[in-house]
């Protein structure tokens, strides 16, 4: 992918490292996150887009400094959206994903394949 120009390396420099290590010790207070977590909430806010993650702590740090942050759900609600999965896959691998992951919020789960087994069934 780098060689076809689909992914580009961000190098960050010695001022941003430290700015990365000040960031991770901010969100040492409620989160765990890596250096590699901050170099990611660095390059969101820095470029102003949403970022994924899976890591509800993580998440909080994120929406509380202003970084657009969104789950594994909401690519399933792209996905279906943009008609890049149907319904009945969508239920399956959602089904087959918690099962595997059960720390994923059930209630938001249990809203969509009920919504998604609705849409079936019309």
């Amino acid at each position: 992918f780098k060689q076809q120009g689909s992914l580009r390396v961000k190098k960050f420099k010695g001022n941003e490292v430290l700015e990365l290590m000040q960031m991770r010790n901010q969100a040492s207070e409620s989160s765990n996150a890596s250096i590699q977590d901050c170099s990611v909430w660095k390059l969101a806010k820095n470029l102003n887009c949403p970022l994924l993650t899976g890591d509800n702590r993580l998440r909080k740090v994120l929406q509380k400094d202003g970084v657009e942050v969104h789950g594994i759900l909401y690519l399933f609600d792209k996905m279906l959206e943009h008609n890049v999965i149907n319904h009945e896959t969508a239920i399956t691998k959602l089904q087959s994903l918690f099962s595997i992951n059960t720390r994923l919020p059930k209630d938001e789960i249990d809203k969509r394949l009920e919504l998604w087994k609705a849409t079936l069934n019309q």
